[in-house]
């Protein structure tokens, strides 16, 4: 489980502090050289960044997982696909059996 560091904030007053007060428009980003950072003189080994552990994942599950899912999603593509012919059938046989009532009728 991480740890985060603690913050002892009894002693922080921020009871004078007024967001009203700040200049924010006179605040130019572009005055900032960030070119004079040197990233690798910085210490970072006092950072104690927290450890987290992962559980081992069973990548034989999940290829087999997708897998399954590929199946299924093809198998219905396919039904889809085996539905659509059995509604087009259906639709043409309505069509001609009015078409020949309509003869029938005309005649």
């Amino acid at each position: 489980m991480p740890t985060f560091p603690s913050f002892d904030l009894s002693n922080f007053d921020l009871s004078n502090f007024d967001l009203a007060n700040l200049d924010l428009p006179d605040f130019d980003l572009s005055r900032i050289d960030i070119s004079k950072v040197d990233l690798p003189t910085i210490d970072f080994s006092g950072i104690d960044l927290p450890s987290i552990d992962l559980p081992q994942v069973d990548t034989d599950r999940v290829v087999g997982l997708a897998r399954d899912a590929a199946y299924v999603g093809i198998g219905l593509g396919v039904l889809a696909v085996q539905q659509a012919q059995v509604r087009r059938r259906e639709i043409r046989a309505t069509v001609e059996r009015q078409i020949r009532q309509l003869v029938d009728a005309a005649s």
